[in-house]
């Protein structure tokens, strides 16, 4: 069951904050994060954070288990894999909430999809 207690958007301001803390594990992860979507074109949205994970280095591979224990740790919560999209697709959406309040889309970019995609299924 979610634990979800308020649904609440986003402002400029706070995403660029939080995004300074999770380019910090991100780094350390192999990858950078980026800005998209109604946040960074309009400056705030209702809705949901659009977050692009890519990594620092096209041919070097990453854990994005680890990545994704950590950003646990930073206070989101209840993943879910909206992806697959299409078989040859390089990339996968997952929505979480930060601090149960506030929906995030991450769209991550040129991993091994299927190796993810087979780890999620594990219980």
């Amino acid at each position: 069951m979610s634990k979800i207690f308020e649904k609440k958007g986003w402002h400029l301001l706070e995403a660029i904050d939080l995004l300074h803390k999770v380019e910090a594990i991100a780094k350390n992860a192999g990858l950078h994060v980026g800005l998209a979507g109604s946040v960074l074109h309009k400056g705030q949205s209702v809705d949901d954070l659009d977050l692009v994970v890519f990594p620092l280095q096209t041919k070097k591979e990453f854990n994005f288990r680890h990545f994704q224990e950590a950003l646990e740790e930073l206070g989101f919560f209840d993943w879910f894999c909206r992806t697959p999209y299409h078989p040859d697709d390089t990339k996968l959406v997952y929505s979480t909430y930060y601090n149960y309040k506030q929906r995030v889309d991450w769209f991550i970019f040129h991993v091994d999809v299927e190796d993810i995609r087979e780890d999620h299924k594990k219980p």
